[in-house]
């Protein structure tokens, strides 16, 4: 599976934003290999009913429910059929105990990957969270 995050660029939103979708679906579909779009919460009602794709958020909020005005629910993402998010990206870190505690309420059948920054702690991290799959940082160093 490949999660490709569309960031938040001007080529990434609105129109442009369901071209890529449709660029995602069309190479899933001709190698065989899911790839999901992981998308901005302004697209991804939009991006899901014109490309009939899965998509995932970019990141949620720890309030689940109630008064939270402008919060993103992992709950109200799952019930408008989205299929997941990211969590913890390096550019929206949360605090390992709000990690946690959101995890343990986390909607069934609602993706989660938990970005990381390194193997290291991606190992520690295993084996203490509930997420789907775990991602983490890594870097290509080269010598010449």
């Amino acid at each position: 599976m490949i999660l490709v995050n569309f960031k938040a660029y001007e080529e990434t939103w609105g129109d442009k934003a369901v071209s890529l979708a449709k660029v995602c679906k069309k190479v899933a579909d001709k190698t065989g290999v899911k790839i999901i779009p992981v998308v901005s919460a302004l697209d991804a009602v939009r991006i899901m009913e014109m490309v009939k794709t899965e998509v995932w958020l970019q990141d949620v909020d720890e309030v689940f429910e109630g008064a939270a005005t402008g919060a993103i629910s992992p709950i109200g993402a799952k019930n408008l059929g989205i299929g997941g998010t990211l969590l913890n990206h390096s550019e929206r870190r949360k605090k390992p105990g709000t990690i946690k505690k959101m995890l343990k309420m986390w909607p069934k059948k609602f993706g989660v990957a938990v970005c990381l920054n390194s193997l290291g702690q991606a190992e520690g991290w295993a084996k203490n969270i509930k997420a789907d799959y775990i991602a983490y940082h890594f870097r290509f160093f080269c010598c010449h």
